[in-house]
């Protein structure tokens, strides 16, 4: 108990109080404390939790998104190794014809995937027939042939076909060469 010199008011009301009141005076109180606790401290430490959950998730899949990108660019790599790899045997192959060479020249300008040049097997004798096989966009097809008859060569296509997956498109023509 506090004795001080002049006496505590407080602590004498206190003292005149029924026992109940005191009790529930001293709930009153601790209750208070929880609900401002609640309030000020549990909330928002809540929130910021659930935050900071929402933006590992976030991330999660910006790294899964990641992972999967770094696949499919080693796949691309890969493709691109081969077909230059098979680019340069055909090269050595066709000496200084240059027929693919032009064909490949041509794909690569508008952003086309060149799969195949090969002679067709029925014109063996005649090295100027060719067979390609190439993928990309309709727009990217439709420059290919654009850009081979503003090149001025002596070039026909004697047989084109199209087949689409997705948005992109498999094309399969033979190319006849002229030489003047």
């Amino acid at each position: 108990m506090y004795f001080g010199p002049g006496g505590n008011q407080v602590h004498s009301w206190l003292l005149r109080k029924k026992s109940l009141h005191r009790y529930v005076g001293s709930l009153l109180i601790i209750i208070s404390l929880v609900v401002v606790w609640g309030l000020l401290l549990y909330q928002p430490l809540n929130s910021y939790i659930d935050l900071k959950k929402q933006q590992i998730i976030a991330e999660k899949s910006r790294l899964t998104n990641g992972i999967r990108a770094q696949k499919k660019c080693r796949k691309l790599k890969q493709k691109i190794k081969t077909h230059t790899d098979f680019l340069a045997g055909v090269r050595n192959e066709q000496g200084s014809d240059g027929y693919i060479s032009f064909l490949a020249g041509q794909a690569n300008k508008c952003g086309l995937i060149l799969f195949s040049c090969s002679q067709e097997l029925k014109n063996a004798k005649n090295k100027s027939c060719l067979t390609c096989t190439l993928q990309g966009t309709e727009e990217q097809i439709l420059a290919f042939f654009d850009n081979i008859v503003a090149s001025g060569a002596n070039v026909g296509c004697s047989h084109v076909e199209l087949s689409k997956e997705d948005d992109q498109f498999n094309c399969s023509c033979s190319f006849k060469f002229c030489s003047a």
